[in-house]
């Protein structure tokens, strides 16, 4: 499930993707990936997420809120997901 769908969608447009390019770099199909988004499917493997992380370049910080719903404190890193 995503949580921040605009986020996650903005990062689509700054990569000049969408749903069905990103869906062929992970190897799936794009009723796949959309079942995932939209949470009317089975949930994102941790290793989806992670290709999905690298692909659009997100921050640790983008990568727990768009995925998990959660924001880091203040004293955490903000650095690339890899």
């Amino acid at each position: 499930m995503i949580y921040y769908k605009k986020e996650f969608e903005k990062k689509l447009i700054d990569k000049d993707l969408n749903r069905k390019k990103l869906a062929e770099k992970l190897g799936i199909t794009a009723n796949t990936l959309h079942s995932k988004i939209e949470d009317t499917g089975s949930e994102f493997k941790l290793s989806h997420a992670q290709k999905i992380a690298d692909i659009l370049d997100m921050t640790t910080a983008e990568f727990l809120l768009i995925f998990f719903n959660k924001k880091l404190s203040s004293d955490e890193s903000l650095t690339k997901v890899s």
